[in-house]
């Protein structure tokens, strides 16, 4: 798969979970689609079998359908790894944090990298 899979209905929230626990969400649907948007330029990645990071964002749309993206903090520090549709990408880290900021979510509590995360070296 070439490009993430992302629905082209309007957003209507976006979750922001770590561990399954809601850290932060937001209504401003122009902002969750310029997230969507960051997530479309997503390259491929090779599936390196990484365990979950448990960090996720949840988006529902105006149809009722809802997808959820996984974020993996990605082995550098230049940039972010996730999950659509059983597919992994990567995408520049930078625009990403940004886009989830101007979106109204709280990404202090994204991990930065898997040390971090994890407390354990990759």
């Amino acid at each position: 798969m070439s490009k993430p899979p992302m629905p082209k209905t309007k957003p209507v929230s976006m979750s922001f979970t770590l561990w399954d626990k809601n850290v932060s969400t937001t209504t401003n649907s122009a902002g969750i689609s310029e997230v969507l948007k960051r997530l479309r330029t997503g390259r491929p990645a090779e599936d390196h079998k990484c365990a979950s990071m448990g960090t996720a964002l949840q988006v529902v749309f105006a149809n009722g359908e809802t997808l959820r993206v996984g974020l993996h903090p990605g082995h550098d520090t230049n940039g972010y790894e996730f999950a659509v549709a059983f597919h992994l990408f990567t995408l520049p880290r930078a625009g990403f944090v940004e886009s989830l900021k101007a979106a109204g979510l709280d990404a202090t509590k994204l991990p930065m990298d898997w040390l971090e995360q994890t407390g354990d070296p990759p």
